[in-house]
């Protein structure tokens, strides 16, 4: 647009000089035709007087002034109109962007949609654990893994790892606990909608403070895992659980707590 104007004004700047240019160079002629032009050409024009001399370029200057005036009127206006069309094809482009973006964006929602409604979920399914009452023994955990979505998950791979904490682990810090046992993946086929796999492992407390602490109840054991596959949409998907192993020694009743920011 800066362009346009700019163009507009030195055009302007023009047609004022050439007019201006006129009118002086008429007014000069006009001042001295009386006293040079007729001696001049007197030879080759008989019989005219200085009077029909400054007559016809009065008249001349008259005429070129009107032919500058519409040139100029006829520039200018074919100037507003390229502006006029420059600033038409602006919005016109920038209408055309918002569609096109618009259009993008809708194509993108429905995708989503589509695949959110017929992609695999899978979470886990059940959790259970079996207790100890002495030093020594291994806690057995059980994990269920489902699908409960419309298309099979491939390349099912489990991470599981068990640790005693005296507080609950941050997100960030099972991500990294989980990273740094990739040696305890599980990996499986196919898991297909409403199927089902099941892993089972222990954990072993063989230190007498560990062991104290827990029974006391200043620490507990986590169950922290990961579970990463890979849709029919070929979108890699992870996502990472947290369990807190509780347990009543006087009652022998142990379980498995889902904790929910894990």
């Amino acid at each position: 647009m800066k362009t346009v104007w700019g163009f507009l004004g030195w055009a302007s700047l023009s047609v004022v000089g050439i007019l201006l240019s006129s009118v002086v160079i008429t007014s000069v002629l006009f001042a001295l035709y009386p006293t040079l032009v007729p001696p001049a050409i007197a030879k080759f024009l008989p019989g005219k007087s200085a009077d029909d001399f400054n007559l016809a370029i009065v008249f001349i200057g008259i005429l070129q002034a009107g032919i500058f005036s519409v040139q100029a009127g006829i520039f200018l206006h074919q100037a507003n109109s390229l502006r006029k069309a420059f600033e038409e094809a602006k919005r016109s482009g920038d209408a055309a962007q918002r569609s096109a973006t618009a259009a993008t964006e809708a194509a993108r929602t429905m995708r989503e949609a589509a695949e959110n409604e017929l992609r695999a979920y899978i979470d886990v399914a059940s959790a259970d654990a079996t207790g100890f009452v002495r030093n020594g023994e291994a806690i057995g955990f059980g994990i269920e893994i489902r699908n409960y979505g419309k298309t099979p998950a491939s390349n099912l791979i489990v991470t599981v790892h068990s640790e005693s904490w005296d507080r609950q682990p941050l997100s960030n810090e099972i991500e990294r606990i989980i990273a740094r046992h990739r040696g305890k993946q599980v990996r499986a086929a196919d898991l297909s909608p409403g199927a089902s796999r099941r892993w089972e492992f222990e954990h072993h407390i063989d230190d007498e403070k560990e062991f104290d602490d827990i029974r006391r109840g200043m620490k507990s054991v986590y169950v922290i895992g990961q579970i990463e596959f890979r849709d029919a949409f070929a979108n890699t998907r992870r996502f990472w659980f947290c369990f807190k192993y509780q347990t009543q020694n006087e009652t022998g009743v142990s379980k498995l707590e889902f904790v929910p920011n894990g």
